[in-house]
Order: structure tokens, then C-alpha cells, then sequence
């Protein structure tokens, strides 16, 4: 957002950011290549941002607002003036205090293009910082990068684990944490290289073991199916029942009143049910807008998801859902419309939250949200589907990624087989009950073949 920056501007910036819980970056018209960049937190950094031999550069001048518009104003123009005499003032900051230190390495990384040269997606972004701000920045935010050493991840790693021991695990098991925690780290470093901040093969990363996982797999049954269809249907009708949770104190004896009804919109309903009958990520049917969907053709053509560009085939139930639904609209929708959104049009941002309670209500707490698209792939393997068709239908651009499935789909070629070996078995016996005669071709009733039997007679 480019506009004249004042105190007001930054202020408002401050509460959106805390409202939606995305970053908002105000470009200045006055002082080009100022920024002024707001987190969630409410805090608010200057930052001038220039290039040197085609590169972006990012340095950071102050806090807002312990350095006022004015005076961040009269930063950005001493450095315009260093930049324009072919200086680079981020080097020669890093030059004065001998090295990159770990936190503008990661300033540095996340700007950069990720994967295919395309540039991160803002949920990647703010899942990075979150780690960093969480894990590595209060071990080794102030360390310069060339200072890092095996030792130093080893210490952050049994440090990381024992900070989520106490709760700080962001609904993830502290395996899985620890071990994207040390991801981040060792991309950095391997950025670092890149940059020549760091000796080749010198990542410090590199060697330290990452924390065993628990493999976890979880499909739904058929009946666990149709119990969640009718707990979505209740939840529709305001029925849903969710039981209560254990009590952990004493109850004194007194009798808890039966849990209250719950109810869930139609859009929560819609985004759930579409979650089953299509293997779709969340992410792709909480922004779905309606002219991506494409009835005709039965798919949905996304321009954009984790993986890049991709057209989702729909099956008939998923198809007749997404026709319900526009025929349930007021007026035609616009094609920049949400196919499941809040009242006023807006995402919906409490889908975990009603998951939670539908999962509950339909006896399946175990279940994932994720686990709605493992179930989709393990149904169309069962059903004879091939292990690159199931790839293609979930939208995967690397085959690796759909070998997790090929287990699932050993045991439906297994069962093939045994079908076929029993529908052959069965051939054979009844086979070998039947008397075959011979036919006229064979010779019965000709007068040559009466002539060799009695020759053979004789």
C-alpha cells in the first residue's frame, strides 16, 4: 500500500494487522524505497529497501514510534544518497560488526523467491516467522551466521523440545516442531552459502539427527462416514450435539446439565462437505471463489494452491453440492465471490474451531481435518484407481509425494489378485464336473472313424 505515511496511517495499519493477523507493509510517496512494516503483534519497523547489482536489499532503520515519520523520513534519504554513490549500506552494516547476524539472514531469506522461483505465499511466510520468533531467535537471533555450529543446533534442538514440553508446541507434536524448526535453521544457512556469507558445505546443520516422528495414518471407515454426513446434517438443523468433556475437578455430587444443541452455517456445512468429496487442502476450499469452479466441465480450476496451478476433477455428489449451493444464492454470484463465506462475504476464518465440534459430535475426535483427504485417496486406490491418477486428482506435482499411498494401493492389487485367483479356482471346479463329448469334429458318427475303431479291433 503506497501513500504519504503519517501517524494515523500507521496507527490504523496497526490495529488491521492485529484484526486480521496478516502483516501489512505502507510504502511512503514522499521518500521513495520507505517502509514501514506491521506485524501482528502490533509492532511497527522502518525499514529502506534499495537494490545493488539487481539485488534487494533490506535494512532495517527503526521502530515505530520511537522514531517518528519525520526523522525515518531523513534516514531513508541519507541512505537513498550512500545507494546513488554506489554504496551498499546493508554490507557495510555487516562489515562494521563483523558478520550477518542469524536475524537478518532470515529477513533476507524470507524474501526471497521460494521453491520454482516463485514468490512465498504469505501463510508460508508468517508460519516462518512464527517459528523463528518462537525457537531461534531467543538462542541464536544475535549470533552471526558464520559464528553457528553443530553444538549451537544440538543446544536448540533439546532447548526447542523442552520449551514445547510446557505447551508451546502450536498444536503440532514436538517431534514434528523441532524437526521444522531445525528445517527453517538449515535453509537459512544453506541461503547463507548461496550469499557467500557462509564457506561452501559448511552448514552447521548439516549432521544433526532430526527427532523420530510417530508414523500416523487414519482413514475413515465407510460407517465413520456416513456418521460424519449425519452430524454435518444435524448441525445444519441447530441438532448437533457435542458431548461435554471430562470434568477434571470435583462435581460435588451435582448432576451436569445435558449439553445444549449446536449449530453450524450452511457454509461450514458446504466447505466440510466439499473437504470429503473432493480430497481438496482446506486452504483451496476456504478460498474458492465461484469462478474458479467450472460445473460444465466438472473441476475446479485453481490458478494457484500449495502446488502451484491445477485443475481439481469433481465427482457427481461434489458437482450437485456446488450446484445446490448457487442455487440457493439470492442473485448470481460474481466470479470473485467466495463459494463458502460469512454472511458479509468473508473468508471463513472458524472452520477449525466448527471441525473440532462436528469431529466430536460424530464420535471420530481422533480424526484430522487432513485426515478428509487421505480418506479420499485411500477410497479411489480401494476402488481400482492407479497410484499416478490418485496423484493427479489430489494435485500432486512430485510422484514422491503420492508413494505414501502405495501400500494402500498393494493391498487393493492383493485383493485383486485373490479375486481373480478365486474366480479362477472356481472355473476349474466346476469344470471338472462337467462330462465333455466329443464333438463332430471331433469324428462322432463319421464312417472313417468307425473304419479305425474296427480296424484297431482286429
Amino acid at each position: 500500500m503506497r501513500k504519504r505515511l503519517d501517524t494515523n496511517a500507521i496507527a490504523a495499519a496497526v490495529r488491521t494487522a492485529k484484526d486480521t493477523g496478516e502483516e501489512v507493509e505502507l510504502w511512503d510517496t514522499t521518500e521513495a524505497g520507505l517502509c514501514c512494516r506491521v506485524y501482528p503483534t502490533g509492532s511497527a519497523v522502518w525499514q529502506y529497501r534499495y537494490r545493488v547489482a539487481g539485488r534487494q536489499r533490506r535494512l532495517k532503520i527503526g521502530r515505530w514510534p520511537a522514531l517518528t515519520v519525520h526523522q525515518a523520513r531523513g534516514e531513508a534519504a541519507a541512505l537513498r544518497r550512500a545507494v546513488e554513490k554506489g554504496e551498499d549500506p546493508q554490507a557495510a552494516k555487516v562489515a562494521a560488526r563483523g558478520g550477518l547476524l542469524l536475524v537478518d539472514a532470515f529477513e533476507r531469506f524470507v524474501d526471497e523467491p521460494g521453491k520454482r522461483g516463485r514468490p512465498r505465499k504469505p501463510r508460508t511466510v508468517a508460519l516462518y516467522r512464527q517459528v523463528f520468533r518462537d525457537h531461534i531467535a531467543p538462542a541464536l537471533g544475535r549470533t552471526r551466521v558464520d559464528a553457528i555450529t553443530s553444538v549451537d543446533v544440538e543446544r536448540l534442538k533439546l532447548a526447542t523440545r523442552k520449551r514445547i514440553g510446557k505447551g508451546r508446541g502450536h498444536g503440532q507434536a514436538a517431534a514434528a516442531v523441532v524437526n521444522r524448526t531445525l528445517a527453517l535453521l538449515s535453509a537459512i544457512c544453506g541461503a547463507a552459502e548461496r550469499w557467500g556469507e557462509l564457506p561452501r558445505g559448511s552448514n552447521p546443520c548439516v549432521g544433526v539427527e532430526r527427532v523420530a516422528e510417530e508414523a500416523r495414518e487414519r482413514y475413515l471407515r465407510a460407517e465413520e462416514l456416513a456418521a460424519l454426513e449425519s452430524t454435518i446434517a444435524a448441525g445444519e438443523r441447530g441438532e448437533m450435539v457435542v458431548p461435554r468433556p471430562p470434568s477434571k475437578g470435583r462435581t460435588s455430587g451435582r448432576k451436569q446439565a445435558p449439553p445444549r444443541p449446536r449449530s453450524i452455517t450452511p457454509s461450514t456445512a458446504l466447505a466440510l462437505r466439499l473437504l470429503v468429496w473432493t480430497g481438496s487442502r482446506a486452504s483451496e476450499i476456504t478460498g474458492l471463489r465461484w469462478g474458479m469452479v467450472d460445473l460444465e466441465g466438472a473441476c475446479l480450476r485453481l490458478p494457484d494452491s500449495k502446488s502451484g496451478a491445477k485443475v481439481t476433477p469433481l465427482v457427481s455428489a461434489a458437482v450437485d453440492l456446488l450446484r445446490q449451493a448457487l442455487a440457493d444464492l439470492p442473485a448470481p454470484p460474481s466470479p470473485d465471490a467466495l463459494v463458502c463465506s460469512t454472511r458479509n462475504g468473508q473468508p471463513l476464518r472458524n472452520l477449525s474451531r466448527d471441525w473440532g465440534s462436528v469431529r466430536a459430535a460424530a464420535g471420530l475426535t481422533d480424526v484430522r481435518r487432513h485426515d478428509l483427504r487421505h480418506t479420499f485417496a485411500s477410497v479411489a486406490l480401494n476402488t481400482g484407481v492407479s497410484l499416478a491418477h490418485v496423484g493427479a486428482m489430489l494435485g500432486h506435482k512430485n510422484q514422491q509425494t503420492t508413494n505414501r499411498y502405495a501400500h494402500i494401493a498393494d493391498d487393493a492389487l492383493r485383493a485383486a489378485v485373490e479375486r481373480t485367483g478365486d474366480a479362477m479356482a472356481a472355473s476349474m471346479a466346476a469344470g471338472a464336473n462337467v462330462v465333455r463329448l466329443p464333438t463332430r469334429a471331433q469324428g462322432v458318427g463319421s464312417k472313417r472313424s468307425s473304419k479305425r475303431a474296427k480296424a484297431r479291433t482286429k
